[in-house]
């Protein structure tokens, strides 16, 4: 029996539910826009939510995304992350 390929379409939505799950989407700018300022939270985290509707809209025109994109958006979502835990915003 040959190998399965793997499902992209279930791994970027799995990954678009983490990434909403981990970061701050809900914060208010206020917050966002406090204390540290280490790569502007407030751009960054419109950046991020830019990237994760256009997947989300794609995904709903039917499209079905490369590995190199699911694993493009983690890679992305993971430098966001990094720069809202230096803004100590996580």
């Amino acid at each position: 029996m040959p190998p399965m390929k793997p499902n992209t379409r279930q791994a970027m939505l799995q990954l678009i539910a983490d990434i909403k799950q981990v970061l701050p989407f809900e914060a208010p700018e206020v917050q966002l826009c406090s204390g540290l300022c280490v790569g502007c939270p407030k751009k960054v985290m419109a950046f991020m939510e830019h990237e994760v509707s256009a997947c989300e809209q794609a995904l709903t025109n039917g499209q079905m995304p490369s590995l190199g994109e699911v694993q493009q958006l983690a890679n992305t979502a993971q430098k966001v992350r990094k720069i809202m835990l230096k803004n100590q915003l996580m």
